[in-house]
């Protein structure tokens, strides 16, 4: 099962990951980034740094062995 929440937590950094590409790159105006886009790229971070703190979680879980 961890092996399973890994690889779906994987799959969600990767798509966020995307999606702060189009952010950053999606809504420009006179070569920088409208508010919004700043915002949403912003938001993108945050969830990216918490996806990669449950991934480590999971990690750590999975080192230590089967739950009891």
């Amino acid at each position: 099962m961890a092996s399973e929440a890994w690889d779906s937590m994987k799959r969600v950094r990767d798509l966020l990951t995307v999606a702060k590409c189009f952010a950053a790159k999606g809504v420009k105006k006179d070569d920088e980034p409208v508010w919004v886009a700043g915002a949403f790229t912003t938001l993108l971070d945050l969830i990216e740094n918490e996806i990669g703190f449950a991934l480590a979680q999971i990690g750590k879980s999975a080192d230590d062995g089967p739950a009891a």
